[in-house]
């Protein structure tokens, strides 16, 4: 009989641990373009700042779903665990 849970002999944790911590990232910084954006208009020029703000609509838009799915894939994991 094999050892271990489920997600881990299917390596199914690193993947998504690194999922859950890129999808964090990707809001933070986005969030943080966005802030720097609107706090220093006179560095950016209007096309420069529409372009930084759909990159970071973009990234939200794929971060957003990513994050949720590792959160729920997480507390999944956490809850089938005992039951693997």
């Amino acid at each position: 009989m094999e050892h271990g849970s489920a997600p881990r002999r299917h390596g199914a944790l690193p993947p998504l641990i690194v999922c859950l911590i890129t999808a964090a990232v990707a809001l933070v910084a986005c969030a943080l373009a966005r802030h720097d954006v609107e706090a220093r208009r006179e560095h950016y020029t209007r096309q420069t700042a529409g372009g930084t703000r759909t990159l970071t609509s973009i990234a939200k838009g794929l971060a957003t779903p990513a994050l949720i799915l590792a959160v729920l894939l997480g507390l999944a994991y956490l809850l089938a665990k005992p039951h693997w």
